[in-house]
């Protein structure tokens, strides 16, 4: 493992990159349901954390690929936005006005990256973002979201 970071190392000096040691993570993606005993990490280089789960361009990706950490980030998050829009419409925003920045800030959260985890809601998640979406959009937009971005896997 330490070689094949060395080489990471030299390809980034080459290509006049620097790696900031202090951000830089290990993620040991193995197979959903396989315990321990079948699978062993690799022993984690001693300067670079090993984690289960982490954020890479605004998603959260596990060990698993799992969806489930990311959905549940975003409807926090969505929920923390739509409580923001509840407080511009207490304060008489326009019905137009609070119509585009529900787009810029809701819509647009929960539609950044939904093809590439969309193929990959369980049972338990997709039931969920329909419930609480649909209450947002309807039921039919979500759902259709849904179908068009599970036809890319």
């Amino acid at each position: 493992m330490e070689v094949e970071f060395q080489h990471v190392q030299k390809w980034s000096a080459t290509n006049k990159l620097q790696i900031n040691m202090t951000k830089t993570k290990e993620l040991v993606f193995r197979q959903l349901g396989l315990s321990a005993r079948y699978f062993t990490s690799p022993q984690p280089l001693p300067f670079i954390e090993q984690v289960k789960v982490t954020k890479l361009v605004e998603v959260y990706i596990t060990v698993t690929f799992s969806a489930v950490t990311h959905i549940k980030h975003i409807l926090s998050v969505a929920n923390q936005r739509m409580y923001l829009l509840a407080q511009l419409k207490s304060q008489g925003l326009s019905r137009d006005a609070l119509r585009i920045i529900f787009t810029a800030i809701v819509l647009l959260l929960i539609t950044y990256a939904l093809p590439s985890f969309a193929g990959q809601l369980s049972k338990e998640t997709k039931p969920a973002l329909i419930v609480y979406f649909g209450k947002l959009l309807g039921v039919d937009l979500v759902v259709r979201l849904l179908v068009l971005t599970s036809s890319y896997h």
